[in-house]
């Protein structure tokens, strides 16, 4: 019995902490200067912030894509989704964020939503009207 209602209060705990809390603790936070520690706590991003800074931000990216074809920076794509269907790009250079791509829509075929179109149908009557004419 006492098992189960441990069980019950960890789910609790863990399910309260799986929201848009903070991710940060405000001794973390001073390592920044004072308008980054602002941008932090309001959830924005800005141009040159560190991706530790960014992570605070926003945690983590849904998916980081890292581009080994540049040659003189390594860097990486954070990306971000809302709703499934809004993505922003974060990217980074050495580190910084260098720049931010926002509100792209995820597209899907046409044929997957059974929106394709279909090949244009002559009216009912049209066959009645070319016999009438001959």
């Amino acid at each position: 019995m006492i098992r189960k209602l441990l069980l019950a209060a960890a789910a609790v705990l863990v399910m309260s902490c799986a929201g848009d809390s903070v991710r940060y603790s405000p001794y973390e936070l001073q390592v920044f200067p004072p308008e980054v520690q602002e941008q932090i706590k309001n959830g924005e991003v800005a141009l040159g912030m560190s991706q530790q800074a960014v992570r605070f931000s926003w945690g983590a990216p849904k998916v980081v894509i890292i581009k080994d074809d540049i040659q003189d920076a390594y860097t990486e794509e954070w990306v971000y989704t809302r709703l499934r269907v809004y993505v922003t790009k974060l990217v980074f250079s050495d580190g910084k964020l260098s720049g931010i791509i926002s509100g792209a829509k995820r597209r899907r075929p046409l044929t997957s939503l059974g929106l394709r179109k279909s090949p244009e149908q002559p009216p009912a009557d049209a066959g009645q009207q070319q016999q009438n004419a001959q």
